[in-house]
């Protein structure tokens, strides 16, 4: 699976509207974000319901800070803190978190991001082995995107810490799979499912 890409001065001009009141670009940028934050959120949280959630509360969160954006900064890692700091809050205590009612049209069911219970279980499996940091470094990488330099400001690590965990995150996976049968594709070095495709050769890992 290769890397998310995103349009950021799109996002930079949904989040602005979004603060200006304009509900279509709310809609516009939760349906922009929408799979990059469930699937980060899956894959730390580790529950298909609890990632349901934290989608929610972030894209409810994003609307009423949209106001404190910081123009033409990082949108996207600004979506994705606020996505990491509600994933910790959900592990530290996962409950569930109710909408607003004049809210609740703006969430609609993520079942369709993740596109059957399968893919959800692979991508959970893929990541089952990996340590929490290890998780939040790869899918950093993977669903949001990220530069390893933008990943160690976010997690607020070293950036060389960020490359070395990444490479032996990956080596950890690669070996998981080459024990486990069907999973045909390990001897080319990749990923096999879905979910989670990375290749284990940390040169694709972008340093900018």
């Amino acid at each position: 699976m290769s890397k998310t890409k995103i349009d950021k001065a799109k996002l930079d001009s949904y989040i602005q509207r979004t603060a200006a009141g304009d509900r279509d670009s709310f809609v516009k940028l939760y349906d922009y974000v929408r799979k990059p934050v469930f699937l980060f959120a899956l894959s730390i949280v580790k529950d298909y319901q609890t990632a349901e959630d934290v989608l929610q509360e972030s894209m409810l969160r994003i609307a009423f800070n949209s106001d404190k954006y910081t123009r033409g900064t990082n949108p996207y890692a600004w979506v994705m803190s606020i996505t990491r700091n509600l994933c910790s809050d959900a592990l530290r205590s996962p409950t569930k978190h109710d909408l607003p009612l004049d809210d609740a049209e703006f969430v609609s069911d993520s079942k369709d991001i993740v596109k059957s219970t399968e893919e959800a279980d692979e991508v959970l499996t893929a990541l089952q082995v990996l340590s929490h940091q290890e998780r939040e470094i790869v899918s950093l990488y993977i669903y949001a995107g990220f530069s390893q330099v933008e990943i160690a400001k976010t997690l607020e690590i070293p950036y060389t810490r960020v490359r070395s965990q990444y490479k032996y995150a990956l080596e950890k996976m690669r070996k998981y799979f080459n024990e486990v049968d069907n999973y045909e594709n390990t001897k080319k070095y990749s990923m096999p499912i879905k979910g989670v495709r990375a290749n284990t050769d940390s040169r694709h890992f972008g340093e900018n």
